[in-house]
């Protein structure tokens, strides 16, 4: 008799462990959006980027980051690299990512 009431409790203790983890197991956390960008032309036959979430617009930069000025980079590929830079940045969770100076030379993108 106490034997089968020790065996209906690991039972029912085994069913509550098996619920618990595949409750865990089905919350997974949401996808992050999509993020890709674009060059654009600016001013003065410089070249700007935008970055898109999900397809819309998010972010849209037509002049060097941190620099005084209203002129874009010299080069697309300038313009492309930054917006690879910020495109990591909001991958890894930035909200609205800063660009310094400092990340806009070591990439070679200054005008």
């Amino acid at each position: 008799m106490i034997f089968r009431a020790n065996r209906r409790w690991r039972l029912a203790g085994l069913v509550l462990l098996l619920l618990a983890a595949s409750s865990l197991r089905a919350q997974t956390p949401p996808a992050a959006p999509a993020y890709t960008y674009r060059v654009l032309p600016a001013a003065a036959g410089s070249f700007g980027y935008e970055i898109q979430r999900a397809g819309q617009p998010f972010i849209r930069q037509t002049t060097v980051p941190g620099l005084p000025g209203t002129t874009g980079f010299r080069t697309a590929a300038q313009a492309t690299r930054v917006a690879r830079l910020v495109v990591a940045k909001l991958q890894r969770g930035a909200d609205f990512p800063t660009v310094t100076v400092a990340e806009i030379d070591s990439l070679h993108a200054r005008p």
